[in-house]
């Protein structure tokens, strides 16, 4: 009875850091996609800019693009 109650809570210990691993990953993951995401709005609002001085309707189009 020990045994099997040993060899369970050995499987729960291995689940919660395997549970544990996988979060970081996926984290880390999301933490490159928002620097992704940055960089890229940095791109767009410097391309934007140097049209704005052509026409306004294009800096709302952003600014809606922004806010969704």
């Amino acid at each position: 009875m020990t045994f099997a109650w040993r060899n369970l809570l050995l499987f729960f210990v291995f689940l919660v850091r395997f549970n544990h691993f996988c979060w970081s990953i996926i984290i880390t993951q999301g933490h490159y996609y928002m620097l992704l995401t940055k960089l890229l709005h940095k791109i767009v609002r410097r391309s934007c800019f140097k049209k704005i001085k052509k026409s306004k309707n294009v800096y709302l189009s952003v600014v809606v693009e922004a806010v969704i």
